[in-house]
């Protein structure tokens, strides 16, 4: 996102359709602006760690051949991107 990481998207104001689920794949910043409008409008929004966890995982199974510890992973994750205290 950067150096663009207040923008979205979405029209300010622009209606959601029912029923809708967000899926953001951006993971840095860990809550984006488009996320915000659409949890604003009562919409679940999801950021894009968790994607990028799982291709690493899935990368490093291939490359090792060992299935990864996922948690452990999204714990590292996580403390490299936002800190230890991070909490969504």
């Amino acid at each position: 996102m950067f150096p663009h990481a207040d923008e979205s998207p979405w029209p300010e104001g622009g209606p959601f359709p029912s029923g809708t689920v967000l899926y953001d794949l951006v993971y840095n910043p860990p809550v984006t602006r488009l996320m915000r409008q659409a949890e604003a409008a009562g919409v679940r929004a999801l950021g894009g760690l968790g994607m990028l966890i799982c291709q690493g995982a899935l990368s490093f199974a291939q490359w090792v051949g060992i299935a990864p510890p996922l948690v452990i992973m999204e714990g590292a994750a996580q403390a490299a991107l936002y800190g230890s205290t991070h909490e969504r």
